[in-house]
């Protein structure tokens, strides 16, 4: 009887370690942490990549993460959202790989449509929707889609959102400065 009370407190305690012992819990991050002007942020970042040369940042996940939200628009559907930020909106068009300004995405789909062209990479570059050098392709993995910091700072920039991505590899954090308009 002693024994068998013995090697239940063995198992239990086996149990508790691997319950509580440093393994993640539901909704636990083991990604980089996440700093929005100077504050760290309760943000699930596990699905963000830091590596040597560059950083890759989920957009939608990135503009929830600094007051963005989702926003109804009449292109919101499979693989195409719009988010706003600051008064700002957005489309992410993860099929044509796409992080636009919504006026611009708008202006382009409807040229297009009267022109009854498709919607394709030739004509997205001359449309000029992404800042000078980049040509707005960015990384899509499953279900999620995201960006390279420096693509992503320059076309926030451009629409007119004072910003600052920076990425903090010896602390393996994300800072975000980001001020809101007067």
């Amino acid at each position: 009887m002693m024994k068998r009370k013995w090697i239940i407190t063995i198992l239990l305690a086996v149990l508790l370690l691997g319950c509580f012992g440093g393994e993640p819990v539901a909704g636990a991050s083991w990604g980089p942490a996440f700093y929005l002007n100077g504050e760290k942020q309760d943000v699930y970042t596990s699905h963000y990549s830091i590596r040597e040369t560059d950083a890759i940042i989920p957009l939608d996940a990135f503009l929830k993460s600094v007051g963005g939200y989702y926003a109804d628009s009449p292109y919101n559907a499979y693989q195409v959202q719009c988010y706003e930020l600051n008064g700002i909106r957005y489309i992410i068009d993860e099929k044509h790989a796409i992080f636009a300004i919504d006026e611009q995405y708008d202006r382009l789909i409807k040229d297009l449509n009267a022109k009854g062209e498709p919607l394709t990479h030739a004509n997205l570059k001359e449309a000029d929707l992404f800042p000078d050098g980049d040509d707005g392709l960015w990384w899509k993995e499953g279900n999620g889609a995201g960006v390279d910091y420096r693509l992503l700072e320059s076309t926030l920039r451009k629409s007119g959102q004072d910003i600052t991505i920076e990425i903090d590899r010896d602390a393996f954090a994300i800072r975000v400065t980001l001020k809101e308009p007067e």
